[in-house]
């Protein structure tokens, strides 16, 4: 099974990449771990920051399912938007699912800043499985 993973460096992408190790690490599935640079304007260049932030990213995630015995395929960046870049990897991957974390934001706040997995969730050729970062409340006795 070919598995495409995108990956940012939020809490969610770090909470996916541990499901996808507990949940995987038997069957041992071909990862493709992607992150994706946005472009940037002319008036605001700071896209050499951001592929130096995703080459860290991709190195620290590569170290890290290494480790748990499970070596990434490949992982790269790619630089465009987020949603088209990812089902467009995907397409050309010819991954057989994708795993994307999600915020969990609802209402007013999705609907501003908009969701990349929704996005990949609508434009996506093969199964897209968003895992939804959860916080449990921990109560705190004295």
């Amino acid at each position: 099974m070919k598995i495409l993973l995108p990956l940012d460096d939020s809490e969610p992408s770090k909470t996916t990449l541990d499901w996808v190790i507990k949940t995987f690490k038997a069957q041992q599935p071909k990862l493709y771990v992607l992150t994706v640079v946005e472009e940037t304007t002319p008036e605001i260049p700071t896209m050499s920051y951001q592929v130096e932030d995703a080459l860290k990213l991709l190195e620290q995630t590569t170290a890290t399912l290494t480790q748990a015995g499970l070596p990434p395929e490949k992982a790269e960046y790619v630089v465009g938007d987020p949603v088209q870049s990812i089902c467009q990897y995907a397409e050309e991957a010819g991954v057989d699912q994708i795993i994307i974390g999600s915020h969990g934001r609802t209402g007013w706040i999705k609907l501003l800043l908009g969701s990349v997995s929704s996005g990949v969730f609508e434009c996506a050729k093969v199964p897209v499985f968003v895992f939804k970062n959860v916080k449990t409340k921990q109560t705190v006795t004295a």
